[in-house]
């Protein structure tokens, strides 16, 4: 059976997510827990991963202000606790997403600070220097052949 947080990750994409981040599962973005019924069977399916998830996102005192404050109306707080989940799982995978852009950043930061200004890395060494002019001439560059006086032309 797969994890509640793995179903949500496969039935929203990362796009999905930021609108769920950005405007909540009651905007209706989240068009496959919008009714009652969908919220209600996922809550049933996934109780305790759900709790744990939303209580170690939140904390317990928020699991307890959701059922409070819908008078106790244990539907509702199905509801409540299915679009909470959901949310932060959103919240997972847009902040994953950045961090990971962010570390490429670095990495294509640091290989451009370390690349010589006159000199590819040649990661090819089957490649004379020659061989590597002339696929160069054709369009091609072989990995890590780029260095900033040739990044700035591109």
């Amino acid at each position: 059976m797969q994890s509640a947080i793995d179903v949500i990750k496969d039935t929203y994409d990362y796009e999905t997510c930021k609108e769920i981040v950005d405007h909540g599962c009651q905007s209706g973005v989240c068009h496959e827990h919008l009714r009652y019924a969908d919220t209600i069977r996922f809550f049933d399916e996934y109780e305790g991963e759900i709790t744990d998830f939303v209580v170690d996102s939140a904390d317990a005192q928020f699991v307890g202000e959701v059922l409070s404050q819908h008078g106790g109306d244990l539907n509702a707080y199905k509801n409540d606790m299915t679009w909470a989940f959901i949310e932060f799982v959103a919240m997972d995978v847009v902040d994953n997403q950045y961090e990971q852009e962010r570390e490429d950043d670095e990495v294509i930061s640091e290989y451009l600070n370390d690349a010589d200004d006159d000199e590819p890395i040649k990661l090819y060494a089957h490649y004379s220097d020659e061989e590597i002019k002339v696929l160069q001439a054709h369009g091609f560059n072989p990995q890590r052949s780029m260095n900033l006086n040739r990044y700035s032309h591109a």
